[in-house]
């Protein structure tokens, strides 16, 4: 698998946002959905009360403990995922946290295709996020509503670097960006086979 180191001298496509214009634009993507998530569970399950939920010491200690062991799985999801997809050791991701923004992150140095970017990126917030939730339709759960609502506010990062991505063909090296949100198009220099090049 190409490393970032080798692949420096090809031409690249910056497709990424400081941290700081990342946590903003988040709130842009992830809270309409949640709105639309919110009313969706109130109309299947109006007899529940969510603000009972909330009001309930040791149920909101609960879900505030588990958000907050969510913030480094989400993480652990996004290396497993771009491991997986991308077909790269594990051992390969880094972890850390950013010191201007506090945000955690997980880091692959290596090029995969975009595809497999895209769904090592989704991995977090459909697992940690929608599956919770739409279990929470299903049994018409507050606590995991809440659970799947949060999660899936805290994805809004991810949703904005796939939509940074928009138009990136799916075979595309992309390059995780070592300090910003988002990544690099790897452009290989190799001009493209012509009917001509096969003579």
């Amino acid at each position: 698998m190409t490393t970032g180191l080798e692949i420096t001298n090809n031409p690249t496509e910056d497709r990424s946002v400081s941290l700081a214009r990342a946590n903003a634009l988040s709130l842009a993507f992830s809270l309409p959905l949640a709105a639309v998530l919110w009313i969706a569970y109130a109309r299947l399950h109006p007899d529940v009360s969510v603000a009972a939920q909330l009001g309930n010491l040791p149920a909101l200690l609960s879900l505030l403990a588990a958000v907050a062991a969510a913030v480094p799985l989400h993480e652990a999801i996004h290396a497993l995922g771009w491991s997986l997809f991308g077909r790269v050791p594990l051992r390969r991701v880094r972890f850390g946290i950013a010191a201007r923004t506090l945000n955690p992150y997980a880091h692959l140095p290596d090029a995969i295709p975009a595809r497999a970017y895209r769904w090592g990126t989704a991995l977090p917030g459909l697992t940690l996020g929608l599956l919770p939730y739409l279990a929470a339709l299903a049994a018409g759960s507050a606590w995991w509503m809440l659970f799947g609502l949060t999660l899936t506010l805290a994805a809004g990062g991810d949703v904005l670097v796939l939509w940074l991505l928009r138009g990136v063909e799916p075979q595309a090296l992309v390059l995780d960006h070592p300090s910003r949100a988002g990544c690099l198009v790897i452009r290989s220099q190799t001009p493209p086979l012509t009917p001509a090049s096969n003579l």
